[in-house]
């Protein structure tokens, strides 16, 4: 995207979990740590029945560090 901008803010249907989950997928994949490839074959798989968005507790996405 231009300007390292992922996803609009203001017209995305996306949740929070989801974006971070983009994220992420976008940051192992420069590092290579997944394949394009894979990506791809997960992404083209029929979606799972029943399988909607979970509601996450807050903080789900804190990183500790001890």
């Amino acid at each position: 995207s231009h300007g390292r901008l992922l996803l609009s803010h203001v017209h995305s249907c996306l949740s929070p979990q989801s974006i971070c989950a983009l994220i992420c997928l976008d940051a192992w994949s420069k590092l290579g740590l997944v394949k394009n490839s894979d990506v791809l074959k997960v992404s083209a798989m029929p979606d799972i029945p029943g399988d909607g968005e979970m509601v996450l507790e807050d903080e789900w996405d804190a990183i500790e560090l001890h």
